[in-house]
């Protein structure tokens, strides 16, 4: 069995993770790959011959073709080989050491799979062997740093959602900046630093997911998250003192809503495909930012609440898509969406967890700056070019 990235796993340093394993009935040999035979894969692998056996059927009618009277007119498949692969190019390929890109992406985004262990689905995710001369940490550097990204998003195919194509031809020609051995060894460290982390970053989130999955969730009210907006009781207080009952409710009730609305208006307009979410709890106070542009704050808390609730928001903010048709609505109901904190240990783990991952992050995000700037001197820019990058 051999793990298989299937499309979408591969994220800018993160070493793929994945849940889909890929049975593969072949042997490597000098010249490639060769099927195993039935009676082998009979003797040494059982439970694996067993497994395809069931589906022995529906194998050997694989791209079947048939009458008008649906009968059999050829099947490319049933023969003793049944069990084969319908495509087998680059089967022998798979077992290398190889940078690993997404075909859809928001971002240039590459990890490398230097253990030669990861198996590529080459529609959804493509692979990229570096040259006999090259290191492959230093080339992981360079392609996930900003400049490589500026350059992919102005050559590459627009997809739908904010997303580009990233097919060999829209890679090939990202600069490669030439450097001494020194550099490349500094850069490759970096690299190889910064996949670490980003795969401790986002182990640590996946436990954090899995604690909250098994607790109940409730909604804080609109207020809770625009501290400033008055509820509908106390626009009631407000209203013209001519209306009677029913009009002053409706009165507050039209308000409010027109309040709130124009507090996701203002969110909406700070949202667009491939935003960066970022949640903080500093000094006691909640906060988020879209694109580093605050858009929810003032919301003051204790600080054991203010980092259980911290760590959802960093949860939801790697996890949330943002499209053109994503709205501030969306966001804020989602912010407001809120584990019930009722079982202290679950939040004392959380707290701690949102702990590490803040360390990582802040290594992180140090680390990158210190990459970044080096690879800037390696392409040699002017400050007006790096300001030109850095602003997208």
């Amino acid at each position: 069995m051999k793990p298989l990235v299937s499309g979408g796993e591969a994220k800018r340093y993160v070493e793929p993770a994945t849940n889909t394993w890929l049975l593969f009935p072949y042997e490597l040999c000098s010249g490639g790959v060769r099927l195993i035979d039935s009676i082998a894969m009979q003797a040494i692998y059982p439970k694996a011959w067993a497994y395809l056996s069931s589906y022995r059927n529906e194998l050997r009618l694989r791209e079947a073709k048939y009458d008008s009277q649906g009968n059999v007119t050829q099947a490319p498949f049933d023969d003793d080989q049944w069990y084969r692969f319908g495509r087998h190019q680059n089967l022998e390929k798979q077992e290398i050491k190889k940078l690993i890109v997404a075909q859809t992406v928001p971002e240039m985004r590459v990890a490398y799979d230097d253990t030669a262990s990861m198996y590529l689905n080459n529609v959804r995710v493509n692979g990229i062997v570096a040259a006999d001369q090259e290191n492959p940490w230093f080339l992981l550097g360079i392609l996930n740093g900003s400049i490589a990204d500026f350059v992919f998003r102005r050559i590459a195919k627009v997809k739908a959602g904010g997303f580009f194509e990233a097919n060999k031809q829209f890679i090939a020609p990202l600069p490669i900046p030439p450097a001494s051995d020194e550099e490349r060894a500094f850069v490759a460290s970096k690299a190889k630093t910064l996949q670490g982390d980003h795969t401790a970053r986002r182990d640590t989130l996946e436990k954090i997911a899995r604690r909250l999955s098994t607790a109940r969730t409730r909604n804080k009210p609109e207020t809770w998250l625009f501290p400033e907006l008055k509820s509908k009781r106390d626009l009631i207080v407000d209203a013209p003192a001519r209306l009677d009952a029913d009009r002053k409710r409706a009165w507050a009730e039209q308000r409010h809503n027109l309040d709130l609305a124009a507090r996701y208006e203002a969110i909406s307009s700070r949202l667009k495909p491939g935003s960066s979410l970022l949640p903080a709890h500093n000094d006691g106070e909640l906060s988020l930012a879209v694109d580093d542009v605050p858009v929810i704050d003032r919301i003051f808390v204790n600080a054991a609440e203010g980092e259980f609730v911290l760590a959802q928001w960093k949860l939801l903010a790697a996890a949330f898509t943002i499209t053109e048709n994503t709205d501030g609505k969306k966001l804020a109901n989602a912010l407001r969406k809120l584990v019930v904190a009722d079982n202290p240990v679950l939040v004392q783990q959380i707290i701690a967890l949102e702990a590490e991952l803040s360390k990582l992050e802040t290594k992180i995000a140090r680390e990158e700056a210190e990459m970044n700037a080096f690879i800037n001197r390696l392409y040699g820019l002017t400050e007006a070019e790096v300001r030109l990058i850095a602003n997208g």
